[in-house]
């Protein structure tokens, strides 16, 4: 089951801030958590097949969450290309702009190859910032 937790540096207090809604058999998994720049937010991606439509579309989402598991919002939603095998790799990645304002985070485009997006915290301003074709463009970091 893929869910989202906090917990203690010595491993008490663990808390489940999110967990996945999908039935068996639906992709339906968390990644890429990445605490804000001044702790309030811990935003996530969550890659999403919908049980509700017949033909099972892939969307990866970009939520925020606050560390007591309130305020769970979604800040964007952008639908994915098919996915091949990505075991034992991380293809998803998440960073937030230094002065918390922005994420910036990679959306499959076909097989690996993928581009990066930046969005607002407040969920203005989507926009697809790299664009070459068969690039996988991953590992996210701002520049302060």
């Amino acid at each position: 089951m893929s869910a989202v937790h906090t917990v203690n540096g010595d491993g008490s207090d663990r808390r489940t801030l999110l967990s996945r809604t999908s039935p068996p058999g639906y992709a339906d998994g968390f990644c890429s958590p990445a605490w804000s720049p001044d702790g309030q937010w811990l935003a996530f991606l969550r890659l999403f097949e919908d049980p509700t439509s017949a033909a099972r579309p892939l969307t990866l989402i970009v939520g925020l969450v606050r560390p007591d598991g309130s305020g769970a919002r979604t800040v964007a939603s952008v639908n994915m290309a098919p996915v091949v095998s990505t075991i034992g790799h991380n293809h998803l990645s998440l960073a937030w702009s230094p002065d918390g304002s922005r994420l910036a985070f990679n959306v499959f485009a076909g097989g690996l190859a993928s581009h990066i997006h930046v969005v607002g915290v407040d969920g203005t301003g989507l926009v697809q910032v790299t664009t070459r074709d068969g690039a996988h463009d991953h590992s996210l970091t701002w520049v302060p």
